[in-house]
C-alpha cells in the first residue's frame, strides 16, 4: 500500500514539473552564468523528485523486511532477497544520478570558462582548443550517460507494461479506497 501511495505521490509531483526554460545542452543554456544556473536549478527539481521517490521505496522495503523478520522469518527467507526488478531499478536510479552529476559538471565547467565560450550564429564557439576539448568531452559523456539511462528506463517501463498485460484481474473487483 505504501509503495502504491508513493507511486501516486510521485506521479502527481512529476505531473507538476515544468519543462526546462532552455533546452538542455543548447547553446542558449550556456549563454551566461544566469542561464547556466537556471538550467541546473530547473533540472534539480525532477532529479530530486526521483531521488525522494527512490529513497521512500527503499525505506518501505526495509520496513517491510524488518517487520516480516519479526512476524514470519521463514516467509521472509522464502521470499528471498532483492528481485531482478529491484536490482534493475537500483541500477537505473544510479545511472540517473551519474548522468545528473556529469551534467552538473558540464555546466560547472562552462560557468568556470565563460570567458572562453561564446555563441556565434546560434552555435557555441571556443576561444581555446583546451576549453573546447574540455567542454566537448564533458558534454559527450553526459549525453552518453543520458542515452544509457533513458534506454534502461524505457526497458524497465516496457517490462512493467508486459507484466501488467500478463496479469488477469477480474473486472468486477472494486478498487480499494
Amino acid at each position: 500500500r505504501r509503495r502504491a501511495a508513493n507511486s501516486r505521490e510521485y506521479a502527481a509531483l512529476a505531473a507538476e514539473t515544468k519543462p526546462l526554460s532552455l533546452p538542455l545542452y543548447s547553446p542558449e543554456s550556456f549563454a551566461s552564468a544566469d542561464a547556466i544556473h537556471d538550467t541546473i536549478e530547473q533540472l534539480k527539481r525532477p532529479v530530486d523528485i526521483d531521488r525522494a521517490y527512490y529513497a521512500k521505496q527503499q525505506e518501505d522495503d526495509a520496513d517491510f523486511r524488518d517487520k516480516m523478520s519479526r512476524v514470519d522469518p521463514e516467509y521472509l527467507k522464502a521470499w528471498g532477497g532483492p528481485t531482478g526488478d529491484d536490482l534493475a531499478q537500483a541500477a537505473t536510479w544510479q545511472l540517473e544520478q551519474q548522468w545528473f552529476s556529469s551534467t552538473t559538471a558540464l555546466y560547472d565547467y562552462a560557468a568556470a570558462h565563460q570567458r572562453e565560450i561564446a555563441i556565434q550564429n546560434g552555435k557555441l564557439s571556443f576561444a581555446t582548443t583546451a576549453a573546447q576539448t574540455g567542454f566537448t568531452q564533458r558534454q559527450e559523456y553526459s549525453k552518453t550517460l543520458y542515452a544509457k539511462w533513458q534506454e534502461r528506463f524505457q526497458g524497465l517501463s516496457r517490462e512493467k507494461q508486459q507484466e501488467r498485460t500478463r496479469m488477469v484481474i477480474p473486472s468486477d473487483v472494486p478498487t480499494p479506497r
